[in-house]
């Protein structure tokens, strides 16, 4: 229809002219048989601020055995994330912000895998070996 669509975090500024009071806006909807809104388009909120770290825990299973991820292991003492791709880090993101924990972001880095830390190439070689993976991410 071309028409645009209000979409999850949009901000209402207007409601039939009336702005500012939110509960003014809200009983103005019932008040005409039209409604015209102006909205703000919003972005997902980052949960976390650069330098903040979480903890991510990831399994395994037949069905999804990838990590899913493009990494440059070379960064230091820790896995830099370059890419999220499909696999399991991709499947937990699908719901990581409705259930209130922060997604893995390509700039993220990987400071601890399994205990493991200081030491990128081990860490990348226990996302091979490992089934069941804990992370401590730090948000770039």
């Amino acid at each position: 229809s071309g028409k645009p669509e209000i979409k999850v975090n949009d901000e209402i500024t207007s409601v039939n002219g009336i702005t500012g009071n939110p509960i003014d806006m809200v009983d103005g909807i019932g008040k005409s048989n039209t409604l015209a809104l102006k909205l703000l388009r919003g972005n997902p909120p980052d949960l976390l601020a650069p330098g903040d770290i979480f903890d991510v825990a990831l399994a395994k299973s037949p069905a999804q055995a990838v990590l899913g991820l493009d990494v440059d292991k070379h960064s230091g003492d820790t896995v830099k994330i370059l890419k999220v791709k499909e696999g399991l880090v991709a499947d937990y993101n699908k719901t990581a912000l409705s259930s209130g924990k922060p997604e893995i972001k390509a700039g993220d880095e990987i400071i601890e895998l399994n205990g493991i830390t200081g030491n990128p190439m081990a860490m990348v070689d226990a996302i091979g070996t490992s089934n069941t993976l804990t992370l401590k991410v730090r948000r770039s």
